[in-house]
C-alpha cells in the first residue's frame, strides 16, 4: 500500500508537509511553517497530525521558511533521522531556521512580558536557537540528478526546480516489492519563472506515475518581465521628482537577489535617478543569503550570472550598493531627508526591520511602496496590497497614504501559462495530479486547466486528506 497525506499547504499556500507511506516505511516532504495572520500562525502550535519520532526519511525541497520552518519542532518532537536536501538549500535552512528561532524566541518573550503584568501564564516559542542548530546539524546536502537511496524500496533525485538557489523538484522512486512495476511520485516543490536572471529555468520532467503540484498563481499570468523592469524603472523616475523613498519588502532569500541584479541592470543602462546612487539593503539575512548565493556551485546559476562570475564579475554587486548591518545604520536610513531605495525584510511585513521603514514611510504621501512577491493572506503585505486605509505596525495604527505598487512579474514562482507549461511534459498523463500549495482559487484555476487542456485526473487535497495511490 503507497498513501500520501497532505498535513500542509492544503487549499492554503504555507505549511507544506506531506508524508509518503509505503507499507510501513513514511517519508515526509517538507515540513513548514503555517504563515499568514495570527489564527494561521497559531496551527503550527497543534501539533503535526503524526507522530515525529515514527518518521523514516525525510528531504526538503527548499529553504523558505514555508516549506522549512517547522524542522526544529520535528526535530524536537522526536525526529531522529537525516534531512535531505539539495547542498544549496542546506547553507540557506541554515540561515533561515536561526533566523526564524531568533524571531519566535523574542515574540514570545515580549508576549510573556504582557502575560505576566496582566497575571497570565508564559508564552513558550515554537522553538528555539538550541532547537534550530540540532535540526541543522540532521541536514545532508545533494546534488541534482544524483541519485539517493533511502532504503531498499525508495530513493529519490532532485532536479533544479528554478525557484531560489537549490530549490528542487522531488522524484521519488518507489519500489513496491513482490514483483510490482516500480513507480514514480513527483513533487513540484516551487516552480520558478523561465527567464530568471540569477538563476536556472525549472527542468522538465516527462514521467511521473503521480504528481504533486504547486498553484501559487494556478490562474492568474504574470506580465512580461521587460515590461516590468520598465515599471520599476518609472517608479524611480516618478519617485525622484519628489526626491521621496522607495521602499522594497523582499524576500530574504531570492527575490532580494533578483530585485539587485534588475537595479544592477537599470543603473548600467542609465535609468536610475541621480539622487539614488546610494541602494541600501537593509537586512542581515538578505545580506548573508547573497553572500552565499556569491559562493553557490555552477550547477544553480542561470547561463548570464555563470558568464558574469567565469569573467569575474558579480551579477549582485554594484557601486553604490550597500548592505546595512548595525540597528543603529539602519535607524539612521529613516532619519534623512534625502530620497533612497530601501530593500528590506520579511517581504510580508510580518517581521523584521522592513516594520520600521514601513512606520516612517506609509503615512506619507510621497513614499512609494513596492511589493515584489507573494503576500499571504492575513499578513500585513496582504492587507496593504488589498487597500487597507491603515494597518498596524509595532502596536500604532499607521496610515496607509503612500503610493502602493505591485509588480507581480517580479515573483519567483511560475504563472498560470508557467505551470500548465511545465506539466504539458509529462506524456503519459499522470494517473493522478493532485494541487496543492495555492489558496482555494487558484487551486481550482489550474485544476481546471490540466483536466480540461490535457485530460490530466485532478484533485485537491484538503487538509488532513489521506489518498491511497495503490
Amino acid at each position: 500500500m503507497i498513501k500520501i497525506r497532505f498535513f500542509g499547504a492544503a487549499e492554503q499556500v504555507t505549511g507544506s508537509c506531506y508524508l509518503v507511506t509505503v507499507g510501513k516505511e513514511k517519508t515526509l516532504i517538507d515540513c513548514g511553517l503555517f504563515q499568514g495572520g495570527h489564527d494561521t500562525f497559531m496551527k503550527n502550535y497543534e501539533g503535526f497530525g503524526f507522530t515525529p519520532g515514527e518518521i523514516d526519511h525525510m528531504i526538503l525541497s527548499h529553504a523558505h521558511a514555508d516549506h522549512s520552518g517547522r524542522i526544529p519542532l520535528l526535530v524536537k518532537r522526536g525526529y531522529k533521522g537525516v534531512i535531505h536536501a539539495h547542498a544549496a538549500t542546506v547553507d540557506l535552512a541554515e540561515l533561515i531556521l536561526l533566523d526564524s528561532a531568533h524571531i519566535h524566541e523574542v515574540e514570545a518573550g515580549w508576549r510573556t512580558r504582557k502575560n505576566l503584568r496582566r497575571g497570565q501564564k508564559r508564552v513558550e516559542p515554537l522553538y528555539t536557537v538550541p532547537d534550530a542548530q540540532r535540526a541543522i546539524s540532521r541536514l545532508k546536502g545533494a546534488r541534482y540528478h544524483e541519485r539517493i537511496e533511502l532504503s531498499r524500496h525508495i530513493s529519490f533525485t532532485f532536479y533544479d526546480a528554478g525557484h531560489i538557489l537549490g530549490s528542487s523538484i522531488v522524484e521519488l522512486q518507489v519500489n513496491p516489492g513482490n514483483g510490482a512495476q516500480p513507480l514514480k511520485l513527483v513533487f513540484s516543490g516551487d516552480l520558478g519563472r523561465p527567464n530568471q536572471p540569477v538563476i536556472k529555468d525549472p527542468e522538465t520532467l516527462t514521467n511521473a506515475d503521480y504528481l504533486v503540484i504547486e498553484s501559487t498563481y494556478g490562474s492568474r499570468n504574470h506580465k512580461p518581465l521587460g515590461a516590468t523592469k520598465d515599471e520599476l524603472a518609472q517608479i524611480l523616475a516618478e519617485a525622484a521628482q519628489t526626491n521621496a523613498n522607495v521602499i522594497i519588502p523582499a524576500f530574504a532569500v531570492g527575490r532580494t537577489q533578483e530585485i539587485i541584479y534588475y537595479i544592477r541592470e537599470l543603473m548600467e543602462e542609465g535609468r536610475v535617478p541621480a539622487n539614488y546612487r546610494k541602494i541600501y539593503v537593509d537586512s542581515p539575512m538578505a545580506t548573508s543569503a547573497t553572500e552565499i548565493y556569491q559562493r553557490a556551485l555552477d550547477e544553480c546559476y542561470g547561463d548570464k550570472s555563470l558568464s558574469m562570475f567565469n569573467n569575474h564579475k558579480s551579477p549582485l554587486h554594484f557601486e553604490g550598493l550597500k548592505f546595512v548591518s548595525s540597528v543603529d545604520e539602519s535607524m539612521m536610513l529613516n532619519m534623512t531627508t534625502e530620497g533612497q531605495i530601501i530593500i528590506s525584510a520579511s517581504g510580508m511585513c510580518d517581521a523584521g526591520r522592513i516594520l520600521h521603514h514601513l512606520r516612517h514611510n506609509l503615512w506619507n504621501p510621497n513614499s512609494h511602496i513596492v511589493f515584489v512577491g507573494y503576500q499571504a493572506e492575513g499578513t500585513k503585505g496582504r492587507k496593504i496590497v488589498n487597500g487597507a486605509k491603515t494597518v498596524k505596525i509595532m502596536r500604532e495604527e499607521i496610515a496607509v497614504n503612500a503610493k502602493i505598487h505591485t509588480l507581480n512579474a517580479l515573483s519567483a514562482h511560475a504563472d498560470s501559462d508557467g505551470l500548465y507549461g511545465w506539466a504539458s511534459n509529462f506524456n503519459p498523463a499522470p494517473r493522478l495530479t493532485m494541487v496543492v500549495h495555492g489558496e482555494k482559487e487558484q487551486a481550482k484555476g489550474l485544476k481546471e486547466r490540466l483536466s480540461g487542456g490535457l485530460g490530466f485526473k485532478c484533485t485537491i487535497p484538503t487538509l488532513g486528506e489521506e489518498i491511497a495511490l495503490v
